[in-house]
């Protein structure tokens, strides 16, 4: 960081008050500089650990910050079908620790999270670099979320609800290493992102690395810059988005352990998404469509899907109200219709540090006529 230079106006100053003006305008530059830093786009998978203003958990010099979180959750879920319990269990879906900042320039970023696995196993998240000369221009490369899906690329850490919907889930697209270039135009009111990954990610995009995976993604903020999820009990001026994305990919099933000579076929991927948010005093909304075209030699299946989410922040109570069904057809192959409505009641003791969520769902799977009851209960603790 330079010194700022302070020029007298009228007449030589005291060496002491030019000191402290100097001082204070050194800070007030500081200032200014790490807001112009922070400012993230929600829509796009934040740099950032942690959006809390007032974390504890930072250190910062001219040429290198580090800001620590960390967030674990611990989750019972009860299933049942008319008189028959189905599922039972206790389990930590989520636990994570997490390191960001700057380091050389403010413009050059960083992030890294380790967390535990489903096969309670511990992984690297995330591990990337990004640099941002510009608000118009940002490169981004290393291990990442594929941003599609407007739900996965929200952090779960700060959903109001127990989990995303069962669309955002069933079609998850995983982390991947890749480059991604993005940046904010028209004052901010518009984001523009184009990614090439490895195409050997997680869910729809896994794959025998033959071709990349290629992503695009527009957002429209027809009231400003975007809001980062969070506890809105304050109440938030009118705030719409309108997003649309796209991902291509080409790849080839691992082939079997069994003796059949026969080679995979080559399968192709089409992903797409259309989302609409609304935030407006204590009210936040959504609603999303996904789809996705997979082909082979054989056949080609599509895949509809959709959800739609209203929560409410109740001030005096430090709770929220979410109800939100989704809805999930396959088409193509062996038809598939799935559908769950479901309410969820949180209570915040501190924002998201700690908060409970409890959740009644219904799973309908409207093909075979079979429907199933589930509960659950959520609890998360976070430092940061």
């Amino acid at each position: 960081m330079h010194t700022p230079l302070v020029v007298p106006l009228v007449a030589p100053l005291s060496v002491p008050f030019r000191r402290g003006v100097s001082f204070l305008l050194r800070w007030v530059i500081v200032a200014l500089l790490l807001g112009l830093v922070w400012q993230q786009r929600a829509w796009a998978q934040s740099s950032r650990c942690s959006e809390s203003a007032d974390g504890m958990l930072r250190v910062a010099f001219p040429r290198f910050s580090l800001q620590a979180s960390a967030f674990a959750q611990l989750q019972y879920l009860f299933f049942f079908r008319a008189d028959e319990v189905s599922r039972s269990d206790f389990s930590i879906p989520r636990a994570r620790v997490c390191g960001s900042g700057y380091v050389i320039a403010h413009s050059l970023r960083y992030r890294l999270m380790i967390g535990r696995s489903s096969q309670r196993e511990l992984e690297i998240n995330d591990a990337f670099l990004e640099w941002e000369p510009l608000p118009a221009f940002a490169v981004r490369l290393g291990r990442l979320k594929l941003p599609i899906i407007h739900e996965w690329i929200e952090s779960a850490q700060p959903l109001a609800t127990l989990d995303r919907a069962l669309s955002s889930r069933l079609l998850l697209p995983g982390r991947d290493y890749g480059l991604r270039i993005s940046g904010r135009l028209l004052a901010q009111h518009l984001d523009y992102l184009i990614g090439v990954f490895n195409g050997d990610g997680e869910s729809a995009t896994r794959a025998t690395d033959l071709s990349p995976a290629v992503v695009a993604r527009l957002a429209l903020h027809l009231t400003g810059h975007p809001y980062i999820g969070a506890v809105d009990f304050e109440g938030s001026p009118p705030h719409v988005s309108l997003e649309a994305g796209t991902l291509w990919n080409r790849w080839k099933p691992a082939a079997s352990s069994g003796s059949s000579p026969a080679q995979p076929d080559l399968v192709e991927d089409t992903l797409w998404n259309v989302s609409a948010l609304l935030r407006w005093h204590h009210f936040d909304g959504a609603a999303e469509y996904i789809g996705l075209r997979r082909t082979d030699s054989q056949k080609t299946l599509r895949t509809h899907a959709g959800y739609l989410r209203l929560t409410y922040f109740v001030t005096r109570l430090h709770s929220a109200v979410s109800a939100r069904a989704s809805l999930v057809s396959v088409r193509g192959g062996q038809p598939d219709d799935q559908l769950e409505t479901e309410g969820s009641w949180g209570v915040f003791l501190d924002r998201h540090r700690i908060k409970v969520i409890s959740r009644y769902a219904l799973l309908q799977n409207l093909t075979q006529h079979t429907k199933e009851h589930q509960l659950g209960l959520l609890t998360q603790v976070a430092v940061d």
